[in-house]
């Protein structure tokens, strides 16, 4: 009887040790985009790794981010995740949190800071926001961290529970408000008409304007255009305000990319969307009469304010048409539009060769008419035409001076209302 005890007591402390030392676990959970329960991850690659960083088994997360391990077992382990889909939803809004996070205006959560340090240091600083300005939306290039940022997760499995569900997080890298949308954001696009005048044959530097129907306070302002540029060259741009404009223009390849942002919150600057920047061009070539030349909005841009992208904007892009300057009735270059700013009479001072009429038409932003005078008697010589600017409502706008049975002769220029 006594040896009997003995065995089993024998088979009893076996079969304790025998289940303790081949137990099986299950290690199971979602990876969610940016920790997001609405937003699973499909396509990500998780591995389970001792504490020695040797990979012991791997899976991939299904249609709803979910994985599974099975037969794991007992032990500490640590999960990594990896994935080799497109990062994307970058934008000029995570730029601006990275900034006012810097100014101490904006407290970063855990994983807005993962996604702001695009270098990969441990810290959020301005490198990492000149990297995602300059590096990443002016330049294209890739971050010194790579493209994701995924939570390294530690498991426990030393106890007598037989699983664990862990959920974790991924986020594209840069993706601070972690909008992840990698397609970009197409802006509506609007073509202004053809008081944009421009010369057939033309040495000078002429103006344009970008703008949009937002009128609105903004922060900031990413635009990504094409040009014809075996047509005209792009030779300088300014922004709403004497705040840098980063900015790309490839004449060989009729790019251009532009980013500006309100870089001094503490001192905040009332800009509004109406005027976003303006564009000093020169043509190559000589155009033919009538011959028109567009900017081209890209995909990957828009409007910001402190609460975000600002969606359903209408970006305001110029058409430029080539008008022939005809020896008969040549005007005089250096053609002045004063005051401008002008509150209420703006005048036109210019050079005829003959007696004329001359119409002049006032255009917004928009490209809506807003005011003209027919029948303006023109003298030949040095000559001044004024008119009445006082009902215009502030903003930016042009002016064209077309000249009575003279085909294709304008003039055009800019000026600013201020009440």
């Amino acid at each position: 009887m006594k040896k009997l005890g003995i065995i089993i007591g024998l088979f009893l402390i076996t079969n304790f040790l025998g289940s303790s030392v081949f137990a099986q676990y299950q290690i199971d959970g979602t990876v969610f985009y940016d920790g997001n329960p609405n937003m699973p991850m499909q396509y990500v690659t998780v591995g389970l790794y001792d504490l020695n960083d040797n990979l012991v088994a791997e899976t991939q997360t299904d249609y709803n981010g979910n994985f599974i391990f099975t037969g794991v077992v007992q032990g500490q382990y640590n999960l990594h995740s990896t994935t080799t889909m497109s990062a994307g939803g970058i934008d000029l809004y995570d730029a601006s949190l990275i900034l006012m996070s810097l100014l101490n205006m904006y407290t970063l959560d855990a994983i807005q800071f993962e996604a702001a340090d695009v270098n990969n240091d441990d810290t959020v600083n301005f490198t990492d926001y000149f990297l995602v300005v300059i590096y990443y939306l002016i330049n294209g290039q890739p971050f010194p961290a790579g493209d994701w940022q995924f939570e390294n997760v530690f498991v426990d499995l030393t106890s007598r529970d037989p699983g664990q569900t862990v959920n974790t997080w991924g986020v594209s890298e840069g993706d601070v408000d972690g909008g992840f949308d990698p397609t970009g954001r197409e802006l509506a696009m609007y073509s202004t008409p053809e008081q944009l005048a421009l010369p057939s044959q033309n040495d000078g530097i002429t103006e344009v304007f970008i703008g949009s129907d937002y009128l609105n306070t903004i922060s900031g302002c990413n635009l990504n255009l094409s040009f014809p540029s075996e047509l005209i060259e792009v030779v300088g741009v300014s922004g709403p305000s004497d705040t840098e404009v980063y900015q790309v223009i490839d004449n060989e390849n009729g790019l251009l990319k532009l980013v500006w942002m309100d870089e001094d919150r503490t001192d905040r600057l009332s800009i509004n969307g109406e005027h976003l920047f303006t564009l000093q061009i020169r043509t190559k070539a000589t155009l033919y009469t009538g011959q028109k030349l567009s900017f081209e909005l890209l995909p990957e841009g828009g409007l910001i304010n402190d609460n975000g992208i600002i969606e359903d904007v209408t970006i305001h892009l110029p058409v430029l048409l080539a008008t022939e300057i005809t020896p008969e009735h040549e005007m005089n270059d250096d053609l002045s539009c004063y005051p401008n700013p002008v509150s209420h009479q703006i005048n036109f001072d210019l050079k005829s060769t003959i007696d004329n009429y001359a119409t002049i038409s006032i255009y917004d932003l928009q490209g809506r008419l807003v005011a003209q005078n027919e029948q303006v008697n023109v003298y030949s010589g040095n000559h001044t035409i004024s008119m009445d600017a006082s009902a215009l409502q502030s903003g930016h706008y042009f002016y064209l001076i077309e000249f009575e049975g003279v085909k294709h002769q304008k003039i055009h220029g800019n000026f600013i209302k201020v009440n």
